[in-house]
Formats: C-alpha cells, sequence, structure tokens
C-alpha cells in the first residue's frame, strides 16, 4: 500500500529544494530558442532581453512560487493546434499531431527544475544505463549500435537472434501520473520538487485553435502535458524499471519509450522461450503501472542466415505477435539478413527529391550561389546520409556505391559541374571529403564520445574485447574501430570526460562577475584597447584594491608545442607549465585560469581578479557553455570552494599585445 500522493510534503527535504538562484534563471532563458509562446504572448526573447531589476522580480516569482508548491492556474493551460501528418488523410482525426503551445515563463520554470532533476538522477546514476532518451550526450546511435552489434554476432557465429520492438499505446497520453509520483518518492525526490510536480500534473486544461477560432476549455485527466520541458524526464523515471526484473542473458535498449529486447543462440526453442518469458515480464510491468502495449504495432524479426526456419509464435496479453522480416527501429530499416538494402533504398529516394528540388533553383548561368546550393546539401543530402552511417557502414559496396552516385549528382549541382567533371574535383571544388572517409570520421567521433562516456554506458560493451570479434565481422563498428584508431594514432589516447560531473551541485553555483567592458570598447573599435596607458588607468580605477592574476596559453604554431603561464605582480610569482602537444589553444587558456585559481586556494588573498586575453574562456566561464565541460566544471568547483572561504574572484578581459604590465612578460 501506498501513502496518498496527492499530499504535499512538508518544507525542504534536500538540497535540491534549495531556493533558485539569477545564474540557473539566466541559463534557463538563454538557452532557450524563440518558439512560439502560449496564451499570454510573452516570448523568450522578451525574457531575454529584460534589465536585471525585472530579472530579478522574476526570480523572486519562482522562489514564491516554488516555495508554496502551486502554480498559476494559466501555467497549466495550454492552445493545441492540429497538425496533419504527411502523407495521412486530413479527414480522419487521427491523421492529426496535436501541438500544444504553453506559457514560456513556466517553461523557463521547468528548465531550473529539469537541470536540477538531471543533476540528481545523473549523480545517483538511478536511471538506467540502457535509457538513451533524453539525456545528455546519449543519442539513438547507443540504441541502434548495441543492437547492431549482436545481431551482427549471432549472424557470423551462424546463431539465430530473435527481436521484439514494443510500441506503448499513446505513451504520453496515458500516462498514469500517480504512479509516477509513487515513483517519485522512491527515488528521494521530496519536498518543494516533489510538490511542483504534483501541481504540475494535476488540473490542467486546454483548447483546441484552429485558424482563428479557439474551443472551449477541457480538462486532461491523464497523461504527462505535450510540449512542456519537464516531460521526457518524468517519462524516463516512468518507464525506468521496465526491464528491471529481465534476465541478463537477454539484451536490450530503450530510446524513450521506444523499447527493444533480444536473445541469440544456437537452439532457436530455447531463445524463443526466454523471449517469451522476457515479454510475460514486460506485461506484467505494464499491467502494475498502467502502462498499454499496442499487439498491432509491437512486431519480432528473426535473425538467421538460414533459409528456412520452423514455426515461430509469441504472445502479448495473450494475442499473437506479427513477425516481420524488416523493421525501422529508430530511424534504421533492418532486414533479416542485415543487408541494408531497403535502407539504402529509402536514403536514395529521399535525397533524390531533394536533388530535383536543387535543379529546379539552379543552373550553370543562372540561380542560387555555389554557398547555399552547399548549405542546403549539407542539411538535407548529407543529414540523410550520415545518419546511422556507423551501423549500415558494413553494406555491400554494391549498395553504398548507390550513395556515392547520390553525393556526385548533389555535389555537381551545387558547383554546375558537368556530368563528366570527375568526382574527387568537385569534392575538393566544394570541400566534401568521399563518403567511405566521411563514416570513418564519424564512427571515430562516436568512438571518443564512448570513451569519454560514463563507465556504465550502454554501448561500451562494444569497446571490450571479445572472441567474435576475431571472426570476420565486415565493416561494421564492433569491428573496425579498433582498426581505426590504430590507423589514426589514438588508442592510447586519453578522452576527455564527455559528462563530468561536479562535487558541487549545479544549484549552488553561482554566476561568476566576468567584466567585459574593454571587449565591449574593442568590438567599437574604442581607442582605448590600442593603449596600454589608459588599459591600466582603467584597471587601476575599478580593480586597485584587488590581486590580479594573468593568465595565458599558447600553441607554437610550427613545433606545435604547447604551454600554459601564470603571473601574479603583487607576489611576484610566475607558473609555468608544458601541456600535451594535442591540446588546443582554448583548452590552454582554460587549464591556466585552473591553476590560477589553484594558487588563490592556497596562498587565500581576498580579493582576486583573473585576467585574460581568451574572451573565448570567458565567456564560456559566463554562459557554461563549452566543449570542455570538464574543464568548465573544474572551475567552478574550485570558485565555489573560493566562495565557501570568503575569497571573492573576478574575471576581466584585456587586450593582448599592446604593453600592459602584468599580461606581457
Amino acid at each position: 500500500m501506498y501513502e496518498n500522493v496527492h499530499v504535499k510534503k512538508q518544507g525542504a527535504e534536500n538540497s535540491m529544494d534549495e531556493d533558485f538562484n539569477a545564474f540557473e534563471l539566466k541559463i534557463a532563458i538563454n538557452n532557450s530558442k524563440n518558439t512560439t509562446p502560449g496564451k499570454d504572448m510573452i516570448t523568450y526573447n522578451m525574457l531575454k532581453n529584460l534589465p536585471e531589476i525585472a530579472i530579478k522580480t522574476m526570480l523572486d516569482l519562482y522562489n514564491h512560487i516554488w516555495n508554496e508548491g502551486y502554480l498559476p492556474k494559466d501555467w497549466k493551460s495550454a492552445i493545441v493546434i492540429p497538425v496533419v501528418k504527411p502523407g495521412k488523410d486530413a479527414t480522419k482525426s487521427n491523421s492529426y499531431r496535436p501541438i500544444a503551445l504553453t506559457s514560456t515563463l513556466c517553461k523557463v520554470m521547468e528548465k531550473m527544475l529539469v537541470r536540477r532533476l538531471n543533476y540528481f538522477l545523473e549523480k545517483k546514476e538511478i536511471l538506467t544505463p540502457v535509457q538513451c532518451g533524453f539525456r545528455k550526450k546519449r543519442t539513438t546511435m547507443d540504441a541502434l549500435l548495441l543492437f547492431e552489434n549482436e545481431v551482427r554476432k549471432a549472424l557470423i557465429m551462424k546463431e539465430f537472434l530473435v527481436s521484439v520492438f514494443f510500441d506503448i499505446e499513446k505513451a504520453y497520453d496515458t500516462l498514469w501520473r500517480e504512479g509516477l509520483l509513487i515513483k517519485l518518492d522512491r527515488i528521494g525526490v521530496g519536498g518543494r520538487m516533489y510538490n511542483w510536480i504534483l501541481d504540475f500534473l494535476f488540473e490542467r486544461t486546454f483548447q483546441v485553435r484552429i485558424g482563428e477560432e479557439t474551443s472551449a476549455s477541457y480538462d486532461i485527466l491523464n497523461g504527462t502535458p505535450q510540449g512542456s520541458v519537464i516531460s521526457p524526464i518524468l517519462f524516463n523515471l516512468m518507464i525506468n524499471d521496465i526491464f528491471e526484473k529481465v534476465k541478463p542473458s537477454i539484451g536490450k535498449a530503450l530510446y524513450a519509450d521506444d523499447g527493444a529486447i533480444w536473445k541469440r543462440g544456437r537452439n532457436i526453442g530455447n531463445v524463443i522461450k526466454g523471449v517469451q518469458e522476457t515479454i510475460n515480464e514486460v506485461e506484467r510491468w505494464s499491467v502494475d503501472w498502467g502502462m498499454k502495449f499496442s499487439v498491432s504495432k509491437t512486431q519480432y524479426m528473426v535473425f538467421s542466415r538460414k533459409k528456412k526456419i520452423e514455426q515461430i509464435t509469441l504472445k502479448l496479453y495473450d494475442q499473437l505477435l506479427e513477425r516481420v522480416i524488416e523493421f525501422k527501429y529508430l530511424g534504421l530499416i533492418f532486414d533479416e539478413k542485415m543487408t541494408w538494402k531497403q535502407h539504402i533504398k529509402k536514403i536514395e529516394n529521399k535525397c533524390k527529391r531533394v536533388i530535383n528540388c536543387m535543379t529546379s533553383i539552379t543552373k550553370y548561368e543562372w540561380g542560387a550561389r555555389k554557398s547555399a546550393m552547399l548549405c542546403i546539401y549539407q542539411a538535407l543530402v548529407r543529414s540523410s546520409i550520415d545518419y546511422g552511417c556507423a551501423v549500415y557502414g558494413d553494406a555491400a559496396k554494391s549498395q553504398l556505391k548507390k550513395l556515392e552516385n547520390i553525393q556526385s549528382r548533389a555535389l555537381r549541382i551545387c558547383c554546375g559541374a558537368i556530368r563528366s567533371t570527375p568526382l574527387d574535383a568537385v569534392r575538393v571544388e566544394m570541400g566534401e571529403m568521399p563518403l567511405d572517409l566521411r563514416r570513418e570520421k564519424l564512427a571515430m567521433m562516436y568512438w571518443a564520445n564512448l570513451k569519454g562516456g560514463k563507465k556504465n554506458h550502454c554501448t561500451r560493451v562494444i569497446l571490450n574485447d571479445c572472441w567474435e570479434y576475431k571472426k570476420n565481422g565486415g565493416n561494421s563498428f564492433g569491428w573496425k574501430y579498433g582498426q581505426w584508431v590504430k590507423d589514426y594514432g589514438i588508442e592510447d589516447e586519453a578522452i576527455c570526460p564527455n559528462l563530468p560531473l561536479s562535487g558541487v551541485a549545479v544549484w549552488n553555483i553561482t554566476e561568476p562577475v566576468v567584466e567585459m567592458r574593454l571587449l565591449e570598447a574593442r568590438e567599437k573599435a574604442e581607442e582605448i584597447c590600442s593603449n596600454s596607458y589608459r588599459v591600466n588607468v582603467f584597471m587601476r580605477e575599478n580593480f586597485n584594491s584587488f590581486v590580479q592574476i594573468y593568465t595565458d596559453g599558447s600553441k607554437d604554431p610550427i613545433e606545435q608545442k604547447v604551454g600554459i603561464g601564470v603571473y601574479i605582480p603583487n607576489f611576484k610569482t610566475e607558473i609555468s607549465l608544458r601541456l600535451s602537444n594535442k591540446l588546443s589553444v582554448y583548452s590552454t587558456e582554460l587549464t591556466a585560469i585552473i591553476v590560477g585559481l589553484q594558487w588563490v586556494e592556497q596562498v587565500r588573498p581576498n580579493r582576486i581578479l583573473i585576467c585574460s586575453d581568451s574572451s573565448s574562456a570567458l565567456k564560456s566561464i559566463k554562459s557554461t557553455k563549452s566543449d570542455r565541460e570538464d574543464l568548465l566544471v573544474e572551475i567552478y568547483t574550485l570558485l565555489y570552494r573560493l566562495k565557501m572561504e570568503g575569497i571573492i574572484v573576478y574575471f576581466c578581459w584585456v587586450p593582448a599585445h599592446i604593453g600592459i604590465i602584468g599580461n606581457e612578460i
């Protein structure tokens, strides 16, 4: 028996319930795209241009709602616009996709909650490793490569692999809200976070808008709100334990509500038995938690090199499941023999339609510019070829040749070349690499992401040595990545973490003070940025009481040697370090700032000004956006520790190479 989940929790139960700070609010606003607003017609662009006093008022409003646990009524009302699905009959109601417009003010608060929830879930490793949807640094490629790797092993070892692809009926719309609250309570989400989600889920309404007409208001009786920011993470929590009781011998993958299970072996009878037991387990889970799988859309496949396979039956809810010879899973069409013929045919047809459009907007003597045509090619043709190429890259050469022909046609149109122009010349002209090299590049990028991921990442098993890899497996990722990393000389390279989690909770990080007035003056071509005397006067007038620390990172353009330097004039202290030659200048600039902050932690002066001529590094610190999140996390952690010691740290951009005292050592 569970306690009444509708009863609000008392007070703050953990640090996640602390009041929001201005930095969290600014991050939520700045990371928002300018989408269509809700009933209040407040857009994200309006919020991005608010003055500081208005930001403070907004923050007070959000914290009042956070403490009370009650949302404004308008925040729980949505305008639904039905949009007909491509190729569907517009006279049928199920041919429409509902687009829900909700309040941007509510979405901003949702973003702040999601940032806290994500940190909580990832730090405590609550989400199942096989869940690849709606998670940072996780993609459909994780599930696809994991599944493809197992199928390829089964085919090479002359085994059977039976896979079942589950489809949940109206997954978001029928979600059991009370069940979700039970699960939130189980994982330790209580206090204000629980109260906010409780009020957010219930007493919601919607109206349908068609053209200028809007319907009456209707109550939403179940499910999570369509179009809301927090719904995906709540759905992940609801479905998190779907495979909890499944045996370890069963393979599984999950991308949001797209679930798949599989089992391989030489004895088809044992394989079917194991798969049916898993289906029964998943069925029991669905009954317990109010979910329902669509029997007509839940299908299974049998992968095998054998031409004739005995009759197989699998049941869900005591109804027979349909066996198919091909299935579109997360955008890729898998067939029983893994030939990829149908998938490549789909790509070919899609790209041909785009190419036909390209021919209508340019000719040899008129039409769109080459740069515009290249943008169209990259956005609509190359992107279609790129998606999943690490998975289908082991297709027959005759199949991959079809994609080469597509690239050839598209690039010739882009640069206005005649048919007889050599493809290599066209590629050079357009700056595009051959598709086989591009597949390797994308595969290596994925490998680096996998190597830098968490140890419990579900797809990391592909990187482990296994005896199946010793057999010839074609050109698929699991067999080829090892050779590729050797060829590129990166086999033993250390990969920086792509999802670093600080020991300091995201809600405890406050906004760094970054002084950029000198940079703004340079962009306006003002004289101050070319006059060292005036810059030095500016520094004395604004930061005379601060201990100034000058940091710099550099890379020799000829020898490619990398190093950093830190100089503290007040203490006549110099620090210089050699770093790996493979680091970028941007990374060295951030590293220099870290070394400067580490010096502060040891010496502990009261007021510090970190001076750097790297605008990109300082902008990253101010915005929290960086491709070196590990270095950024280290900086925020140091700033938090210094703040706890009562040490004030400011950052300031200074121009380089004009003779500034301290920056030209």
